[in-house]
């Protein structure tokens, strides 16, 4: 009977190679502070779309197709928000050392 070693799990061979390429903390946290600050002009932008389709007086759009932007604007909205948020929070978390793969 011959003893065969076993080779180590592919994720320890690359858990090595993640950390050596990192940011450094200094970096990591100006990235975190640029993700959190571009929440800002996305809502800017979501109000300017959601003020361009509200009916008026002198135009618009019909109420139905404006109920639909509005909702659509605000899925679109969210989920860009939602992103910038998480890799914000996650820069954060790479400049104290926290290291989490996905």
């Amino acid at each position: 009977m011959t003893l065969v070693a076993c080779q180590p799990p592919l994720r320890a061979k690359l858990v090595p190679l993640i950390a050596r390429q990192m940011l450094t903390p200094g970096m990591n946290r100006l990235l975190s502070l640029v993700f959190a600050a571009a929440v800002l002009p996305l809502l800017g932008l979501y109000a300017l779309l959601i003020s361009i389709s509200t009916p008026s007086r002198t135009g618009g759009m019909e109420p139905t197709v404006t109920t639909i932007c509005y909702i659509a604007f605000t899925f679109i909205f969210g989920a860009l928000i939602i992103v910038s948020i998480n890799f914000s929070r996650q820069l954060s978390r790479q400049a104290k050392g926290q290291l989490e793969t996905p």
